[in-house]
């Protein structure tokens, strides 16, 4: 069994700890998550309230206050489909570190996932909760009836050229794991809003990843003019002006170029089976 743990995303060197954490699993490994959780902020919350650190109850036991409990739900679903609740053990009360396994049932297809953990008391509430999200990526392992299933994110990476090594200027990549995974959601999202509404599709169905990955860059081109535009700034010293990060309107027309080409071909495709369904036989 592999233990994964998330990363946080960089920015110029220092960790942005209020962002939405993603855990990387490929399809078909067993695997459980260990996790550090967290408030609105950003800061780790010690659980030592729950778990009293170095104290026992009358029986000799470790003293428990209440339980982990993780839910876990594809994001693209409507009806909050819940896979089955896992229950977590705290690793390090002190530094709120917790540890849970992720069941088959998720690992065994490839798809984005969102879970939520709960500390649960011994009254039945929920006194605190953190979220992530898990993308189990494509692999020749797991549920072998699935096709070659969603792109992965370093897929995403290598078509964008998007490594630490390659972007001189930042010395890191330009979109976070996140940001990727919340990038191939949004493309099924607008699939399955846009009229025509023939066919639903989630991470685990739709079959045009040429087309997905089109969409993909769109939207990540997009957020990425939004946060150029936000923090462009000329600066004049010397005689010589700085403005390194005037590139939102580079970003914002690739962004463009990609959004047509992927509403373009969803509006084809959906023409295409809209027109299929019209004919039938006898």
């Amino acid at each position: 069994m592999v233990t994964f743990r998330a990363g946080d995303a960089r920015q110029e060197g220092c960790i942005v700890r209020q962002k939405t954490r993603c855990i990387r699993v490929p399809r078909g490994v067993t695997a459980t998550v260990e996790w550090e959780m967290r408030d609105e902020s950003g800061d780790a919350v010690p659980l030592t309230d729950y778990w009293p650190e170095a104290s026992e109850s009358e029986s000799g036991s470790p003293l428990v206050l209440a339980e982990i409990q993780v839910r876990f739900v594809p994001v693209e679903e409507r009806n909050m489909a819940l896979l089955p609740t896992q229950e977590g053990v705290v690793v390090d009360s002190s530094r709120g570190i917790v540890k849970f396994a992720v069941p088959y049932e998720l690992t065994r297809r490839s798809g984005v996932y969102r879970f939520s953990i709960g500390i649960v008391t011994e009254n039945n509430e929920v006194e605190r909760i953190d979220n992530g999200l898990i993308v189990v990526e494509p692999s020749l392992w797991g549920d072998r009836e699935q096709d070659s299933g969603m792109p992965s994110i370093q897929e995403v990476r290598d078509y964008l050229r998007d490594t630490a090594v390659e972007n001189d200027l930042l010395r890191d990549v330009e979109f976070d794991d996140a940001e990727i995974a919340l990038a191939l959601i949004a493309c099924l999202r607008e699939w399955n809003e846009s009229p025509p509404l023939i066919v639903r599709h989630t991470c685990d169905s739709f079959p045009y990843r040429e087309m997905w990955l089109k969409g993909v860059f769109a939207h990540l081109y997009q957020t990425a003019a939004m946060w150029y535009h936000r923090n462009d700034l000329q600066a004049t010293h010397g005689g010589l002006t700085i403005q390194d990060r005037n590139k939102h309107r580079e970003y914002e027309a690739r962004a463009v170029r990609y959004l047509q080409e992927w509403r373009s071909a969803m509006l084809a495709k959906k023409v295409e089976i809209n027109a299929y369904r019209c004919y039938g036989q006898i």
